[in-house]
């Protein structure tokens, strides 16, 4: 008759083996060495597309003060100088007095990264929707 160490047997097989574990660590390093760039990618992606709408949004307000009667912005004399006579508070004119046109909730890292969506034309910032 046989006799078996039913203890011994259970504990060897509990557990993962030190090849399981080896093929584990590889999965996730795996995983992480191909998933690192496209996180990275789609990250990049969404400053861009962030940077686009910010850029979109500093024409659409620019528009709308020189609409009310600000001449102020298209007397600026560049992009850089409208940008900032912007972030201080463009007001409007006549009957939008008391109208005040601004991009004060962007911080200046949101202004430069916009710039590359902007373009100055006859004392106008038009929105072009790709970098230059």
């Amino acid at each position: 008759m046989t006799n078996y160490n039913r203890a011994s047997t259970l504990s060897s097989s509990a557990g993962f083996s030190q090849m399981g574990w080896l093929v584990v660590i590889a999965a996730i390093a795996l995983f992480v060495f191909y998933g690192a760039p496209f996180v990275e990618r789609k990250y990049n992606d969404s400053l861009n597309v962030r940077a686009m709408q910010n850029a979109n949004t500093i024409a659409s307000v620019a528009a709308d003060a020189q609409a009310a009667g600000n001449l102020s912005i298209g007397e600026a004399g560049g992009l850089s100088a409208a940008l900032d006579e912007m972030r201080n508070g463009a007001m409007g004119e006549g009957s939008l007095a008391t109208m005040r046109f601004s991009i004060d909730n962007m911080d200046q890292a949101q202004i430069d990264q916009a710039k590359p969506f902007l373009e100055w034309v006859d004392g106008r910032i038009n929105y072009i929707g790709s970098q230059k």
